[in-house]
Parts: structure tokens; sequence; C-alpha cells
């Protein structure tokens, strides 16, 4: 069923989805822009990252559906901004995210290794 999802995507203009791990990857490998609308913590997490590296603009759902002036907006400057979406960004985020899991990895797994001894 993804698989249908690169031909959608490839067609769209704009993304918006929910901020799963899956979508979320499948969008920004797209290289077209997207808004993640989340509604739990995993989703909040992801749009919030992907909005802190330049491939996606976040909004939690709640406030949305209360009052979506702001999310309106961002939808509206992108069908006006042409919707741009540089590569360069993109291959800046790859480099950001591997970086960080390099860093985050050992951590991980000595804090793994920490429970795993305790139990």
């Amino acid at each position: 069923m993804l698989a249908n999802l690169d031909s959608a995507f490839a067609a769209a203009s704009l993304i918006i989805h929910g901020g799963g791990v899956g979508i979320s990857e499948q969008a920004v490998r797209s290289g077209r822009p997207s808004i993640c609308l989340s509604s739990i913590f995993e989703q909040e997490l992801n749009g919030a990252r992907l909005e802190a590296l330049g491939l996606a603009k976040h909004f939690q759902i709640a406030p949305v559906l209360k009052d979506g002036k702001d999310f309106h907006a961002t939808v509206q400057n992108f069908f006006e901004s042409g919707l741009s979406f540089d590569p360069l960004t993109l291959m800046a985020a790859q480099a950001q995210v591997r970086r960080e899991n390099a860093l985050a990895l050992p951590a991980l797994a000595e804090h793994l290794l920490h429970i795993a001894a305790s139990v």
C-alpha cells in the first residue's frame, strides 16, 4: 500500500500528513513540501523535528481544529510561494540526522544494556 503513496506524492503539490514515522519519511523522500498535523506525542516529535530541519511545517491538530488561521495562512503561503523545495535543505537535513544518529545510537545501546543488566 505504501508504494502507491510514492506515485501519489510525486504528483502532489503539497503533502498534508499526520506525522507518523513512515509517512513522514515518504513525504521527505518525495521532495515535496509538507505540513504535519500531529495528534499524538510521537507525531508531535516527528513534526517538530521535520520543521526544525526545514522539511515541513508542523501544527498540532487540536488548535488547528479550534482556530485554523495559522494553518490556513501556511497553506496559502505554500501556494503563493510556488511550492519550491530546496534539495540542499533535504541533503543538509539528512546529514544532520546521520550525525545525530551516530551520537545517539551508542548512548541508546549503553542505556539498553544498563536496563538489561538491572533486570
